[in-house]
């Protein structure tokens, strides 16, 4: 999980929330509750959260990837965009913009329908996940001091974020790591033990292109770069590496 920046409000939305919020309530009146509106009917009286003017934008923002997880559509299910706050609990709240995020379908399958104004959870378009989580391995866990320890295991529990499916690409990239990590510490060995400059600056060339392809893996637009970010800031080898690069630079 990563934060996020949440787009613009679409003009659809500004303009019809309201009208499609007044339907659905009214509805909601008619036949004594949100459940027990027939389900063809709930169907099309919720279905406009799902255009695509407000579809778009807000896969834009995840680059396409799961809120929580973040999993492509083939690895989780199929990304919907889904309720932070859920809509049977919160009907008000179907057409809200600012409750509205893409989810898989496992995700969203556990969350179900935990009341998230009762029990928070962590909205990663509100924080930053990295004030609340950290990983053991494979395994997301409560950050030592996070800024809620309940909040963050609540969270992991609720969205499944050690289900075991995500443990085989983490397990991929974790090996793709260390295989980076090698190739960084041969590269330092040798910048360390040359002494003409010529040759000292070829292997700093390499040093950077190393660099360059593991830095790669933890932007935002690749999977699971929370995982690969978080296994970055605790490698030495990278460290040694982005500090020896910075002094040839300067």
């Amino acid at each position: 999980m990563i934060k996020l920046n949440r787009p613009t409000k679409p003009t659809l939305l500004q303009e019809k929330e309201e009208e499609w919020k007044k339907t659905l309530l009214e509805a909601i009146e008619k036949y004594g509750s949100y459940k027990k509106i027939p389900s063809t009917e709930k169907s099309n009286l919720i279905k406009h959260y799902k255009e695509d003017e407000i579809r778009i934008p807000l896969f834009k923002s995840t680059n396409n990837k799961c809120s929580f997880c973040e999993c492509y559509p083939a690895e989780g299910g199929d990304v919907q965009v889904e309720h932070f706050n859920p809509k049977s609990l919160y009907p008000e709240e179907t057409f809200a913009w600012e409750n509205l995020m893409p989810i898989c379908l496992k995700c969203n399958r556990k969350k179900s329908n935990h009341d998230t104004k009762l029990e928070s959870l962590i909205n990663p378009y509100l924080e930053d996940p990295e004030d609340f989580l950290d990983f053991d391995s494979l395994r997301i866990v409560a950050k030592t001091d996070s800024l809620d320890k309940k909040k963050s295991r609540r969270s992991i529990d609720t969205y499944n974020l050690n289900r075991v499916p995500l443990y085989t690409p983490r397990a991929i990239l974790l090996v793709s790591l260390h295989e980076y990590e090698n190739i960084l510490d041969k590269h330092l060995d040798k910048v360390e033990e040359l002494k003409q400059k010529a040759k000292i600056l070829e292997e700093i060339e390499e040093l950077e292109d190393s660099l360059y392809k593991i830095e790669n893996l933890q932007k935002n637009t690749s999977k699971y770069s929370f995982f690969v970010k978080n296994y970055l800031q605790k490698s030495k080898s990278y460290r040694d590496a982005t500090l020896i690069l910075k002094q040839h630079r300067d």
